[in-house]
């Protein structure tokens, strides 16, 4: 023992690793200290910035809640290449007062980076303090989208098996113990069956490391770029811009995107290959289809990653292959004349494991196994477990064989295959992180070894199982481990033991159940060393929590009763109960009360969709160009027919334009305002999805869905609750057209009430209002209410759906050029077949991933959900979820019909969907509490906090994100410095040689219109001049760039900031009579 604790301590693995966990992380600055945690939140499309020109003394500390042995840090630019320090300090502490400088570097701006890589010499530290030096003439900012750090796994010389050290010295004590030497008097068979355990679980945690140290490839990226060439199919003379580390400059095909354009990249030498990454910034100059091969000599090619998907950012991942050329295909077509581009190609090759480290564990593994072997007592231990296996440890063994089996014939079977297919097959398997010739054959034999090492761990709870029953309850489990520990009289005065005692003796299996689950909350959310975060120890951890846990959760479901009983015995449950039934008449209004309900669901929507509605910028093409319609009804005050840039708008009806319009002209144009009535229409569907439930299922029922919908992420925030678009107006429309008809027995004007929804939803965007008509009539159909197609309200409901809408169609039809061609054919047979924004055409299985990626966590309640409605459908013919899934299969299978798919067209389910799940727990609950309240009350209870913790989690992880700052655009800034620095437009904003309709993208135009003072244009510099002459009050023109430079007079203006990242052009302000030091866009200049 003393043997593998100085191999664990001295031969560790000491390459740095990345630190993982960052909940523990803290940081502040010198400017904008609130938004400093958006340097480590997991987004590159997220940033921490100064706001403000670099200086010297700017900085940025991070505490990283406990001491690391860091090596090296990393801080991609991503989409902000110029923000990046000029000169800096590296500074590091241990208790944040007395500094350390790690690393000093200057001169960054002779050769702009497209990541800071930062390596020192590795130091113990808890804070770290990256300090800016320098300075820049062109008013760059200093920004963190996100910043990596790497820590050795030593920590403050604890090697990095310090865990797996505390589990064998936990494992040779527990021998010591339990040594017949010093038990006179304790069984020598419960010897064997634990001394056997524990060599099972030291042969299971060695496994599981040599499985993750050794034999896991890891992988680097190639920074050393001087040898690579390049070639291409066009513009051969800019290739090496697509990889010279520099995120700003790119290869550019020149020419619409066509099957066939080629990039190949040549390496210099040969590298094992893993990961290749492609930038190119935005989704309009991305490949719209790609296949990437690799290859050692030009003639044998290897395809390693295909795909039709159109992604900014493309990072593929594939088992080590070894190669130096690289070829990508693009092979799709753009239909918008796009070219294909490549900011930064990216390339990763695999490192070799240290060949000592690899000879180290193997003699480590072995050595110990020959050494249990060797030894008498163990020897004859381990040859009795699979002599006197049981029926359940044999069919382990059998299971583990043939396994093996299987492996070695899927093996030989890959290697049957072309190199390309067998590592295609492999990658999608999750088999890559080691070579194919090691890959199939190595892991399933480990995983058939680690289950039979499990069977052997949980074969005597197996043993014991009489008909599905313990034969004992928890008091004997409790009297056998009182024994146990009080005869251990050697022991008594031993830390060891009194650790045991007061955890086992007291508590019993609780207590070390409770031990486990606390030492792995405390590892998965405050984080011990980082040592603990290594891929083995989460193994091991994962193992022993989840198996006893599962293992507790057999004996607590099997003996629940006398669980109950002891539990109502201890004083502090005993009070608890009787508190609950004195307030026992709260019980019943908590589950009916429509004020109480009515009070939660408001507060929720004001948590979670109304918080911060108006912190971010006017965002987004869809919400940009709905907006700049609104705006463009209030300057103009046409309100028939919409304009958009000067050209008639007929993409969507009018209703919720006329409805911004309203706000924008009688209550304000902030963001808030933008996206009120979004919210609102939001909050509303919420209420007719508690309504519905409500009257269709049971309070609770409507309670839960309505929940469930405010909890759901792609409701919220994909163009629907929070967002300035038609979606969520059209959504509320739909459901309140069919929460209308399921209310029709109460009164016929129900009928026209839907009808009527129906029209308003056709009139937000275009013809929606059909698809509730629809869904109705195949209900009717489904649940063979035939007689209802013979009431006259079905049929002037139907025409009202039809004919409202053609109030506004058909004038648009005759008075608009081209209105049938652009709104019907383009826009919504276009959308249908694929043919308008082909570029987005998916496959048919596209939404289930959305909800799989943006309903968590309720897409795993999803086939419960369907089960139970099923049940409830087939035995007691509920036409409520007859109902619910009428609606879900239309309106899901009619979008995942249309050929374009975008993530928000999938929204309309979202309630559905809710009320089908909350329905569902509501019934599940109920039926627990009828037919297992008095024998499983534990399973009640369990269900009861599983449930609680899915939506604490959502309504958390959704509250945190809609407080979580949010960048401001430039022109923002701008028009806010206006509206707070000046009383009553005490100043003048002139668009210089600048069409609003032509030059003005989205943004600006709302933003420039939301100004109280009225634009002023100027088309010539004699008109220019004599505004600037005459001019009594302070002057901000705003112009392109270009004509800025080209005239003498205005290029030399001092007082002049450029906006950036403007389209559709560069644009540049310049000051006049007015020098504010705090004027925003000295922060922004370019």
């Amino acid at each position: 023992m003393i043997g593998v604790l100085l191999v664990f301590y001295f031969f560790g693995d000491d390459r740095p690793t990345r630190i993982r966990d960052r909940t523990a992380w803290s940081a502040t600055a010198t400017h904008h200290p609130g938004a400093a945690s958006l340097a480590f939140d997991g987004d590159l499309q997220t940033r921490w910035t100064t706001q403000q020109p670099l200086e010297p003394g700017m900085f940025f500390q991070v505490d990283l809640g406990w001491k690391h042995r860091i090596v090296r840090a990393e801080l991609p630019l991503a989409a902000w290449p110029a923000d990046f320090p000029r000169d800096y300090q590296i500074a590091v502490s241990t208790n944040g007062e007395e500094w350390e400088i790690a690393d000093t570097r200057g001169n960054l701006a002779l050769t702009p980076p497209a990541e800071i890589t930062i390596h020192f010499r590795p130091v113990v530290a808890r804070y770290l303090k990256i300090i800016q030096t320098g300075t820049t003439a062109y008013g760059h900012w200093w920004s963190i989208p996100e910043l990596e750090l790497y820590a050795l796994p030593r920590f403050q010389g604890i090697p990095g098996g310090l865990w797996l050290l505390v589990v064998l010295v936990g494992f040779a004590a527990g021998s010591l113990y339990l040594h017949p030497a010093i038990q006179s008097r304790f069984d020598r068979t419960t010897y064997h069956t634990l001394g056997v355990h524990g060599t099972l679980i030291a042969a299971l945690i060695l496994l599981l490391w040599l499985h993750e140290s050794v034999m896991t490839i890891r992988s680097e990226r190639i920074t050393d770029t001087e040898g690579w060439t390049a070639s291409t199919s066009s513009n051969p003379e800019d290739v090496r811009l697509a990889f010279d580390g520099w995120h700003e400059t790119h290869w550019d095909s020149q020419m619409p995107m066509h099957p066939g354009m080629v990039y190949q990249l040549d390496l210099g030498t040969e590298h094992r290959l893993t990961h290749i990454f492609l930038n190119a910034r935005t989704v309009f100059h991305a490949p719209r289809g790609y296949r990437i091969a690799v290859s050692s000599d030009r003639q044998t090619w290897r395809t390693v990653a295909a795909s039709n998907e159109v992604v900014a950012a493309i990072r593929t991942s594939f088992p080590p292959v070894s190669a130096r050329y690289i070829t990508i295909l693009q092979t799709g077509t753009t239909t918008n004349d796009q070219t294909w581009a490549i900011h930064e190609l990216q390339v990763e090759a695999a490192s070799t494991p240290d060949p000592l480290l690899q000879f180290g564990i193997f003699g480590l593994v072995g050595g110990f196994l020959i050494g249990c072997y060797v030894h008498r007592s163990t020897r004859s231990l381990i040859l009795n477990l699979f002599r006197q296996a049981s029926p359940y440890m044999t069919c382990f063994l059998v299971i583990g064989l043939i396994s093996a089996g299987g492996a070695l014939g899927g093996y030989l079977w890959l290697r049957s295959l072309p190199s390309d297919v067998g590592a295609s097959l492999a990658f999608s398997a999750g088999w890559h992180d080691t070579p194919l010739t090691l890959m199939l054959v190595w892991r399933v034999v480990l995983y058939s070894v680690v289950l039979v090492l499990l069977a052997g761990l949980i074969s005597p709870f197996f043993k014991s199982l009489k008909q599905f029953s313990f034969p004992f309850s928890l008091h004997s489990l409790h009297g056998r481990f009182s024994d146990l520990l009080n005869s251990a009289e050697v022991l008594s005065r031993r830390l060891i033991h009194r650790i045991w005692q007061s955890t086992l003796l007291r508590w019993g299996l609780f207590g070390g159940y409770a031990t486990l689950a606390l030492l792995w909350y405390l590892r998965a959310h405050h984080g011990f060393p980082e040592a603990l975060s290594a891929p083995w120890l989460s193994w091991v951890f994962w193992g022993i929590f989840s198996s006893t846990g599962c293992v507790l959760l057999v004996i607590l479901i099997l003996n629940q009763e006398p669980v109950y009983a002891h539990l109502r015995q201890m004083p502090f449950f005993r009070g608890f109960l009787g508190k609950i039934r004195a307030h026992a008449g709260w019980v019943k209004p908590l589950r009916t009360s429509l004020g109480l309900h009515a009070a939660l669901l408001l507060l929720l929507s004001l948590l979670i969709i109304y918080n911060h509605l108006g912190e971010r910028s006017l965002v987004g093409a869809d919400e940009g160009i709905h907006t700049r319609v609104a705006n463009r009804i209030v300057t103009t005050g046409v309100w028939w027919p919409l304009e958009y840039r000067g050209q008639p708008y007929t993409h969507k009806p009018p209703l919720k334009l006329w409805v911004s319009a309203l706000t924008f002209k009688y209550v304000g144009k902030t963001e808030f305002w933008v996206r009120f009535w979004d919210a609102s229409f939001a909050t509303g569907t919420i209420w007719l999805i508690y309504l519905l439930g409500r009257a269709m299922f049971t309070p609770f029922a409507g309670l839960m869905g309505g929940t469930i919908l405010v909890l759901s992420r792609n409701f919220l925030y994909n163009h629907c609750a929070r967002t300035g678009v038609q979606d969520s107006a059209m959504i509320f429309f739909f459901t309140l057209a069919l929460v209308f008809f399921w209310f029709r027995r109460r009164h016929p004007a129900y009928y026209y009430l839907a009808g009527l929804a129906m029209s308003c939803s056709s009139l937000t965007k275009n013809w929606m209002g059909l698809g509730p008509l629809l869904i109705i009539v195949v209900y009717l159909v489904f649940s063979r209410q035939f007689r209802e197609f013979t009431h006259p309200p079905l049929y002037i409901m139907s025409g009202m759906s039809l004919l409202v809408p053609l109030l506004w169609f058909l004038p648009n039809l005759l008075v608009v050029p081209g209105f049938f061609e652009r709104s019907f054919l383009n826009n919504m047979l276009g959308r249908l077949t694929g043919t308008t924004h082909s570029d987005f055409t998916q496959g048919p299985g596209y939404y289930l991933e959305i909800l799989y990626h943006y309903f968590q966590p309720w897409v795993w309640l999803i086939p419960l959900a369907i089960v139970f409605g099923l049940s409830a459908i087939i035995c007691r013919n509920h036409r409520g979820f007859l109902y619910l899934f009428v609606w879900i299969g239309v309106v899901f299978g009619g979008f995942s019909t249309a050929q374009l798919k975008l993530g928000w067209y999938i929204n309309p389910v979202f309630p559905p969907l809710a009320l089908a799940i909350g329905a569902t727990i509501a019934g599940t609950a109920q039926t627990l509490r009828r037919t297992l309240g008095r024998q499983a009350p534990l399973v009640i209870a369990g269900f009861a906090g599983l449930m609680l913790y899915l939506f604490l989690s959502a309504f958390f992880t959704l509250y945190q994100r809609s407080t979580r700052d949010r960048e401001r655009y430039p022109i923002q800034q701008v028009v806010t410095y206006l509206e707070d620095r000046f009383e009553n437009a005490l100043y003048q904003v002139v668009l210089y040689q600048l069409d609003e309709d032509r030059d003005l993208n989205d943004q600006e135009h709302y933003y420039l219109h939301r100004l109280p003072t009225p634009l002023r244009h100027a088309e010539t510099p004699q008109e220019l001049q004599e505004m600037i002459e005459s001019a009594s009050t302070p002057l901000f023109i705003l112009l392109r760039s270009d004509v800025r430079s080209a005239d003498p007079l205005l290029h030399a203006h001092p007082a002049a900031y450029r906006i950036p990242m403007t389209d559709p052009v560069p644009k540049t302000v310049l000051l006049y009579h007015w020098a504010d030091q705090d004027f925003p866009l000295v922060h922004t200049s370019r």
